[in-house]
């Protein structure tokens, strides 16, 4: 089931993708954020826990419509509380969430790797709203059954007007053979205007490195000068500590105790750094110039 779960996530510029071509009819433009969580994998327990931030412009065309360039190379718009991508193999609009069901709805999709047309059943199991100070968001429970072919999806979760709680905006249907490193988890934040909601209960760009043992973000701590030439300092400390930092591949490099909440780093480039906090590790990554 792990595979099924694993979403490939296309990078790049953004390509906008209407029904209209003529550049005419934008007469405004917006820009929202959508910022998710990325896991790449070095070894048997040992992987580096990051994000990645896409910047979404949307383009109001003529039509009064808002379509938004979406990070895998389309476009989706909103429009009676039901988020539509385009499709590439369809040549069309599909609808992917219906925030007016409260029973269930169809999503037809294809599987590129298979060579397969298929409709999902999207099973709405219940509705709920998540608070964000005075603003508020409905929230879709959902289970996915993609038809006979790939089996379903359990427990998922859908914010109106933002996407797929996991992954990425969208669910890729039909891509249950995807397994690729890093790979993108879940949703961390999303932003508009003067307005952000987040949906773990961490920094949107906190960074960690898991591995045997238990790892937390932590937002007490801050770590300066970063990019460094060699000594760091660390505020936030109430005591001397110990500490351990990793190169990249998750080999250990250093190891100590932080005295007088300062540092030095010998490892020129980029390496993680991790700090003893009571009962578990905040890590942070480190960047040495030369």
């Amino acid at each position: 089931m792990k595979n099924f779960m694993k979403i490939l996530f296309f990078l790049g510029v953004v390509q906008l993708h209407g029904q209209s071509n003529n550049t005419d009819s934008i007469v405004a433009t917006v820009v929202h954020t959508w910022t998710f969580e990325e896991e790449e994998f070095f070894g048997p327990g040992v992987a580096d826990v990051s994000f990645r931030q896409n910047e979404i412009d949307g383009f109001v065309y003529a039509d009064s419509t808002i379509r938004y360039g979406d990070t895998s190379f389309t476009t989706f718009y909103l429009e009676d509380s039901k988020m539509y991508f385009w499709d590439y193999h369809y040549e069309e609009y599909v609808m992917h969430f219906d925030f007016n069901s409260t029973t269930e709805y169809e999503v037809k999709y294809y599987d590129w790797i298979m060579d397969y047309e298929g409709i999902a059943t999207i099973m709405i199991d219940s509705i709920s709203y998540k608070k964000f100070g005075a603003d508020s968001l409905k929230v879709q429970h959902v289970t996915i059954f993609n038809g006979d072919k790939l089996g379903g999806f359990n427990n998922e979760i859908v914010y109106e007007g933002i996407g797929a709680a996991n992954f990425s905006i969208r669910f890729y249907l039909g891509c249950g053979l995807c397994d690729p490193n890093p790979y993108v988890t879940k949703g961390r934040c999303f932003s508009k205007e003067d307005m952000t909601y987040n949906f773990v209960d961490y920094e949107c760009d906190s960074t960690w490195i898991t591995t045997s043992v238990t790892e937390q973000p932590s937002t007490s701590i801050n770590i300066y000068p970063n990019p460094t030439t060699g000594e760091i300092f660390i505020g936030g400390l109430s005591t001397d500590t110990d500490y351990q930092l990793y190169d990249l591949s998750g080999r250990l490099i250093m190891q100590g105790i932080v005295k007088n909440s300062t540092l030095f780093v010998d490892h020129i480039g980029l390496s993680i750094l991790k700090l003893k906090i009571d009962d578990s590790w905040f890590v942070k990554k480190i960047i040495k110039i030369e």
